[in-house]
């Protein structure tokens, strides 16, 4: 219980989760803008994972709700823009947030 309470308090974790947070919206955008932009399904993952933990640590509800609208913004956006190869891109999106290490036929 200790170390979850000095986990919460630590502005320098809050920080960081906050910024991997933003790794799959800023990457969406430039993928929209940018033909020659990396692979954004490699990073599902991180915006997934990043939400969790950010959601289980930080107390302010307002950055939590920010963080995940955003997040789900970019996977929506990604979703309709990729939704012209075949409705199994969506879960195969869902796959690749989840377990990303399982190979996906799919991408």
């Amino acid at each position: 219980m200790k170390v979850w309470k000095s986990i919460i308090s630590n502005r320098i974790y809050q920080a960081i989760l906050c910024i991997l947070t933003l790794i799959v919206p800023v990457l969406t955008f430039i993928f929209v803008g940018n033909s020659d932009a990396p692979n954004v399904f490699g990073f599902l993952w991180i915006g997934f994972y990043s939400c969790v933990l950010l959601c289980l640590t930080t107390v302010n509800k307002g950055i939590r709700i920010v963080a995940v609208l955003i997040n789900v913004l970019a996977f929506l956006i990604l979703a309709v823009l990729f939704l012209m190869g075949g409705a199994e891109i969506i879960p195969g999106m869902i796959l690749k947030m989840i377990l990303p290490f399982v190979p996906n036929p799919w991408l």
